[in-house]
C-alpha cells in the first residue's frame, strides 16, 4: 500500500463544469435566459469554442432598465443612461478585459454593442464573485462565474490559417499602407462589412503583434 497520506486538499469539490480552459468568443448577443429573473431581464451572451471543451454559452448580468434593440445586437437604457454599472457582470468582464488586460475594445465599438466581443480569445477560469453587503443575500453576497483570466490574442491564428475572400484582403492591404498607425488602421478596419463575420480574421486584425494582419501588410 502506498506511503502517500491524504490531505483536505483531496477532499475539496468541484462544480463539474469546464472551470479552466482556453476558448475563442465566435458569436455575442443580448438576450433572455429563463433561468434569471424569469427571463424578462437582458443578459450578454457570449458563445465560447475551444479545442478542450464542448461549445458552451457563459451570461453576464447588465443591470436593470436595459431594453435589447437591433436583433439583440444592441441595448439602450430607457434613461439614456450610456454605461453600465460597474458591480454589474458586464461591467467586471469589461474592466477586466479593458483595465486589467489592456484590450482596446473602444477601437472595436461602443460598449452597448455585443458584437465587439466576437472574435476574442481569453484562457477562462470560474472565479468566485463577491458583491456588496445585502446584494444577493440569500447566497450569501457570492456566486461562481467564468471570467476571462488571460488574453489570448494569437490563439485562432496559431491554429488555423486565416482566410479572406481576395477583395476584401486588397481592402485591408491598402488600408494598411493608408493607415498612419496601428490605432488608425484598427478603428477603420474593424467596420469593413466582412471584418466582423469572421471570427480569425478579426482576431488578426485586433493582433499588434509581428503576426497580426497590420504587421504583416504594412511591410
Amino acid at each position: 500500500m502506498s506511503n502517500i497520506k491524504a490531505s483536505k486538499e483531496d477532499y475539496e469539490l468541484e462544480s463539474g463544469l469546464p472551470d479552466d480552459f482556453d476558448a475563442q468568443i465566435i458569436e455575442s448577443v443580448f438576450g433572455f435566459v429563463a433561468e434569471y429573473q424569469e427571463g424578462k431581464v437582458p443578459l450578454l451572451l457570449l458563445s465560447l469554442e475551444g479545442k478542450d471543451i464542448e461549445p458552451q454559452e457563459v451570461a453576464f448580468s447588465i443591470g436593470a432598465d436595459w431594453k435589447i434593440i437591433d436583433n439583440g445586437r444592441q441595448v439602450e437604457h430607457a434613461k439614456g443612461k450610456k454605461r453600465f454599472v460597474a458591480t454589474s457582470m458586464i461591467g467586471r468582464l469589461i474592466n477586466r478585459v479593458c483595465n486589467e488586460m489592456n484590450v482596446a475594445l473602444w477601437d472595436k465599438g461602443f460598449p452597448t454593442q455585443a458584437d465587439i466581443w466576437n472574435g476574442l480569445a481569453f484562457h477562462w477560469k470560474r472565479e468566485e464573485i463577491s458583491f456588496g453587503k445585502g446584494i444577493m443575500s440569500e447566497k450569501g453576497g457570492k456566486t461562481s462565474h467564468l471570467m476571462p483570466s488571460d488574453y489570448l490574442p494569437n490563439y485562432a491564428g496559431a491554429e488555423v490559417p486565416v482566410t479572406v475572400a481576395p477583395d476584401l484582403e486588397n481592402k485591408l492591404a491598402a488600408l494598411t499602407k493608408a493607415s498612419a498607425d496601428y490605432a488608425a488602421f484598427v478603428k477603420s478596419a474593424v467596420k469593413l462589412p466582412g471584418v466582423g463575420d469572421n471570427a480569425k480574421l478579426l482576431n488578426s486584425v485586433l493582433d499588434d503583434s509581428p503576426n497580426g494582419f497590420y504587421a504583416k501588410h504594412k511591410g
